[in-house]
């Protein structure tokens, strides 16, 4: 899938994913016309040249719809009468997108398999297979992740990660929290640095703007906005179990991430512990990254809630935030009680790594009460900044479509509606090993001229071998033989 650019300038593009954020707020999905009007605006992923609005549909899809969670709401709205999930359920049942790579299994069974993977990561990763799927332990879930989607991924995020290295552009880091100090933050002193922030940080588009990546390592903050992860070109950290709701992209980095007694990892390819917060999260990616110092603005270490509770304790957050530099950061969501004290240790632990070898955590938080590191001003810590800035999305307004353009998107369009509305009365029996094609076109998408298959825009117009007109002349083979009865769902 391809990184999407969030909002922040006034373009196309970002109305369009704008658009999109607010129906899934309010209904829990977007509906493929919705999907389809967005990937209308989004800077085309391939030469014009070539049906751009396909691939980009998909990743907005997987964006938006591809989440376990989301699947869950889409079905059950589907269930209840609406066409639009209907539609949608379709859409993703043809383009394969309906199975997400994790079981659920029985605790029991969940927990022996964390105790044996904790205890010897190597050993159990190597072992993996049908009886030793990759397990993960949330709060009242247990999950099993298919051993090949694990292998194959955490191979993948080795490369990855080796890259992400590769780009480092200072030895100075600047790790953001998202703590209230943060507000204060003269936001000018980030320019030209290596940036990194964390969860609904992304939301604000300054930061974003500023940031080289973005880490998530708790469930209930992916859970309640995946898309934002998805949509964005920043490098993205998660932990391995996170897969099911934080889909692929070409910077997604996926991390062996085990609880269990607290542990720091300076080699994070192998593993990495998520104890208490995701700044010490952070802290051990940068170290494994070469960072020699790693300035903290905003890591306030300090939480307003409820008497009594826990760390973990579910807070549904109906008043501003108190808690974090955004007012509306957590409000209308859930959140985990936090643990400061545990925290603090967590911090402790990462300084003793950093101290070992000569490197430094700087705390150039204003306020707060992180007491850990040696306090200091941002501004007397940092390095020159670097030019250019990093990581920025870039809108592209598409270039004008061609003739040529046109007519195979309306080829396509056309193609995709025959399919959903199926083949010819009296038409033969279905043909095994039929392949369906990508997308089935929103209800109310841009008509083609006749939904069958024998009518429609002249494709004889394009090259033989285009791939929307090879596309098309094998769906109208597949209808006429009357072989399009929908396909029987495959075991997972």
């Amino acid at each position: 899938m391809s990184d999407i650019a969030p909002p922040g300038n006034e373009s196309g593009a970002d109305a369009a994913l704008a658009r999109c954020r607010d129906i899934w707020d309010q209904r829990g999905f977007v509906p493929l016309a919705a999907i389809y009007t967005a990937a209308a605006a989004m800077p085309p992923p391939q030469p014009m040249d070539a049906p751009t609005i396909v691939p980009t549909a998909q990743a907005l899809m997987r964006a938006f719809n591809g989440a376990r969670q989301v699947q869950a709401q889409i079905a059950r709205a589907a269930r209840s009468g609406d066409p639009d999930a209907a539609e949608l359920a379709a859409a993703l049942r043809l383009q394969a997108l309906d199975r997400p790579p994790c079981r659920p299994i029985a605790p029991a069974r969940a927990l022996a398999l964390e105790a044996r993977l904790i205890a010897d990561p190597p050993g159990y990763l190597a072992g993996l297979g049908p009886d030793q799927p990759y397990p993960a332990v949330l709060k009242e879930e247990y999950l099993a992740f298919d051993a090949d989607w694990t292998r194959t991924t955490l191979a993948g995020a080795q490369d990855r990660l080796a890259r992400f290295i590769a780009a480092r552009r200072q030895d100075t880091a600047v790790l953001v929290g998202n703590g209230p100090s943060l507000a204060r933050l003269d936001r000018r002193l980030l320019e030209g640095q290596d940036v990194y922030i964390s969860n609904y940080a992304i939301r604000d588009a300054g930061l974003h703007r500023l940031a080289r990546g973005v880490a998530v390592s708790n469930a209930f903050v992916a859970r309640q906005a995946p898309h934002l992860f998805q949509t964005s070109p920043l490098w993205k950290f998660h932990p391995l179990w996170l897969g099911d709701t934080l889909g692929d992209t070409p910077r997604t980095v996926y991390l062996n991430a085990l609880g269990g007694d607290l542990f720091f990892a300076p080699d994070v390819a192998q593993k990495i512990a998520w104890h208490a917060t995701v700044t010490f999260f952070w802290l051990q990616i940068l170290y494994a990254a070469g960072y020699r110092k790693v300035c903290l603005v905003g890591v306030d270490n300090a939480y307003q809630q409820r008497p009594g509770a826990r760390e973990g304790d579910l807070i549904t957050q109906t008043a501003p935030d108190e808690n974090h530099f955004d007012p509306e950061y957590f409000r209308g969501k859930v959140w985990q009680a936090a643990d400061p004290d545990h925290m603090a240790q967590t911090y402790a632990l990462a300084r003793q790594h950093y101290d070992a070898c000569g490197r430094e955590i700087v705390n150039c938080t204003q306020g707060g009460n992180l007491e850990v590191f040696r306090r200091a001003a941002l501004a007397d810590e940092l390095p020159a900044p670097v030019r250019p800035a990093p990581v920025r999305p870039v809108p592209v307004r598409p270039a004008p479509a061609t003739g040529t353009d046109a007519l195979r998107r309306a080829a396509l369009l056309h193609t995709t509606r025959a399919l959903l509305a199926g083949p010819p009365r009296g038409g033969a029996t279905e043909q095994p090993g039929t392949a369906p094609p990508h997308i089935p076109v929103p209800q109310n998408a841009p008509a083609a001229t006749n939904p069958s298959p024998q009518a429609g825009p002249d494709i004889t117009q394009l090259d033989a071998h285009d791939p929307v007109r090879q596309l098309t002349e094998r769906v109208q083979q597949f209808l006429q033989s009357g072989a399009a009865r929908p396909h029987p769902r495959p075991p997972r």
